[in-house]
């Protein structure tokens, strides 16, 4: 039997999850939302049990009933439209005298106009000092015409580029939240940290710095056509540009992809400021894309060499969507104590005002950032896609990055999956000791913290807390921890130490990370500097004459 309800089980996930079904848009066949939120369906189920009360039906609406203007659709659409239960629903009228009849556009319109009357009203009442006009009036009628806000204003645009790279909505709902600690990778390949910790070895270092290296070189010959066949980038412009710039000796590796301007273009790399394309060429004005924030860069170009990092550098930049998402969530739970403290007498209206505001200013520059770090992450899909299509089109087994190609018909290579944030941290901050472009110093701190509260539950001094070490033998024994632990660890351990559920005793590893630590607080001076532990320790606190 068709589910015509608007819950949806999902029995193919672990744990079973219901989600919602969506009978019809109106335009195409229904489909199910993998998403439990449960505020949604508390609204959803007393709607219902209002629906069934008050307004009954006893049949399911066709479609034409429920299409806005059915003559203008051809009998073909309207066959494959399905008769639905709308939830949605409202009483008869005249020109649409059958019971469930569902709301025309224009009377969503409407309704929305009133909601933002509302807001307008009760904003205004609240704040008698700070008066707002977000609704226009008809003159003659005074009934609302227009607003500031419509209803597809209201969306992220940021959001819509993820869930058109192809990210599932129930991964979506929770990367929104800050709930899920993601990473970025492709849909054949592993994703273990030993495999990363491998990634980073001398020889997978020296071997893919080759490849890099011969792959830059080679493009400098290339023609237009065959850099096309070869390289990626998100700007339709950029390889274009390398291939035609005169001087190929600024061509220079970022990590993630190439610079063709030596890393000194980054002044204009940014959106059009001022367009000017005239004939023979664009003469438009662009803006600063900032400092090595080549993902969004108009003349960044990349390419199947770089897939590892951009995978990473995608679980990098997940990482700080989580950031971002908390950090608002935070602002507006902050904003709601005020109204509460407010209205418990606790602080005066002037008092919340002003700190209103500067929450404010702070939610609309963490909005801003989402949405620039959204984007970037359509982007690092768009290339690891594009990148996999220029390697679907080499023989099998003759690709130069050493990546063996599993054939797939989904639209996006790139799949999105649930990491422990301890061993996110690790993986990432591991990977930045040789690719820096991947660091972040909210992850490292994160992954310090983590470690300190490991050694505690082990019994041993944090890191941390030693004050008779010098941080460059705390940061030293920190990383040789985290080499031991990607390198010898599975992930569901590290995240059981990193969350309490497990100490290094019951792995039977405590005394080996003593002595690991040991070595790494007395041995912190690489060979050859002729610098002994205590010596280095009398020059790092010694001034400066």
């Amino acid at each position: 039997m068709r589910t015509r309800g608007y819950a949806y089980r999902f029995e193919d996930t672990v744990p079973n999850i219901t989600g919602f079904y969506v009978n019809t848009n109106k335009t195409g066949e229904p489909y199910q939302i993998p998403w439990e939120h449960e505020e949604t369906h508390k609204r959803l189920w007393h709607l219902r049990q209002w629906q069934v009360r008050y307004n009954p039906i006893k049949k399911a609406l066709s479609p034409e009933q429920y299409l806005d203007n059915p003559d203008e659709y051809p009998d073909v659409t309207k066959k494959r439209l399905p008769r639905i239960l709308p939830i949605a629903r409202l009483f008869p009228t005249s020109r649409r005298p059958w019971a469930g009849r569902i709301p025309t556009s224009s009377e969503i319109d409407k309704a929305w106009h009133k909601l933002m009357v509302e807001v307008e009203r009760r904003w205004n009442l609240e704040n008698p000092d700070n008066q707002v006009m977000i609704v226009r009036y008809q003159e003659k009628t005074g009934q609302p015409q227009g607003s500031i806000y419509n209803i597809h204003g209201m969306r992220v645009r940021g959001l819509t580029d993820l869930r058109r790279g192809g990210m599932s909505l129930d991964v979506l709902s929770k990367f929104v939240a800050g709930h899920a600690s993601l990473m970025m990778t492709l849909y054949y390949l592993e994703f273990e940290p030993a495999s990363v910790n491998a990634m980073i070895s001398k020889a997978a270092v020296e071997a893919k710095a080759t490849e890099i290296n011969d792959f830059v070189t080679d493009f400098k010959k290339l023609s237009y056509e065959d850099a096309r066949r070869r390289s990626v980038s998100v700007h339709p412009d950029a390889i274009a540009a390398a291939v035609e710039s005169p001087s190929k000796i600024e061509f220079c590796n970022v990590d993630i992809g190439m610079c063709p301007f030596d890393g000194a273009r980054c002044y204009d790399g940014g959106p059009v400021l001022r367009a000017d394309n005239r004939s023979g060429g664009s003469f438009g004005v662009h803006g600063d894309v900032g400092s090595r924030n080549c993902i969004m860069c108009r003349h960044f170009v990349s390419g199947p060499p770089w897939i590892p990092q951009l995978e990473l550098y995608g679980g990098k930049l997940c990482a700080k969507r989580q950031y971002l998402a908390r950090k608002e969530t935070e602002i507006n739970e902050r904003a709601a104590l005020l109204r509460d403290q407010r209205e418990a007498g606790l602080n005066t209206r002037a008092e919340e005002m002003t700190a209103s505001a500067a929450l404010q200013a702070d939610l609309i520059a963490i909005k801003d950032e989402q949405e620039m770090n959204e984007t970037a992450i359509f982007n690092v899909e768009m290339l690891l896609t594009a990148s996999i299509e220029i390697m679907a089109r080499t023989e099998e087994g003759d690709s130069e990055s050493g990546i063996a190609l599993v054939g797939n018909d989904r639209r996006s290579a790139v799949q999105y999956v649930e990491v422990p944030e301890f061993v996110r941290a690790l993986m990432l901050a591991r990977v930045a000791e040789v690719y820096p472009v991947l660091g972040d110093d909210r992850i490292i701190a994160e992954r310090d913290r983590m470690i300190d509260l490991i050694m505690h539950n082990a019994g041993e001094v944090p890191l941390g807390l030693r004050v008779n070490i010098t941080d460059r033998q705390r940061n030293r024994a920190r990383d040789m921890l985290s080499k031991w632990m990607l390198g010898r660890l599975k992930a569901h351990d590290i995240a059981a130490l990193g969350d309490g559920r497990q100490r290094l005793q019951d792995l039977r590893v405590a005394g080996e990370v003593k002595a690991m630590i040991s070595r790494a607080l007395s041995d912190s001076v690489p060979l050859g500097t002729g610098l002994t532990d205590s010596s280095l320790r009398s020059l790092e606190h010694s001034e400066v004459r």
